[in-house]
């Protein structure tokens, strides 16, 4: 839907044809970071704690998996529309944990 906008209306929307269309703002694939960039946490007895990243990294294949399973299950819509919105906060957190108005 939003690759249909024609060009002259993306200009009245407030965007650049050349710089931002509305469709480059859907992510379609969520980079994850490198290893280094999340290393496990020493704890102490010799327990290792995966660093926030990765917690948040797997509560959203968790979520998206969920979701998936749901939809194939044919589950009733509230449901479906409950896991996206927590599929979306994870998203949302894992890019800016500062939010407002959401427990960090």
């Amino acid at each position: 839907m939003l690759r249909k906008i024609r060009d002259e209306d993306l200009h009245l929307m407030g965007f650049n044809k050349h710089h931002g269309k509305p469709e480059w703002m859907v992510i379609k694939n969520l980079t994850v970071a490198p290893p280094p960039v999340r290393p496990s946490v020493a704890m102490p007895n010799l327990y290792r704690s995966e660093d926030d990243l990765t917690y948040a990294y797997q509560q959203i294949i968790k979520m998206n998996n969920l979701l998936k399973t749901q939809i194939e299950k044919g589950t009733n819509q509230s449901t479906i529309n409950e896991i996206l919105a927590q599929l979306q906060f994870y998203v949302a957190t894992l890019m800016d944990n500062d939010l407002c108005g959401q427990p960090t």
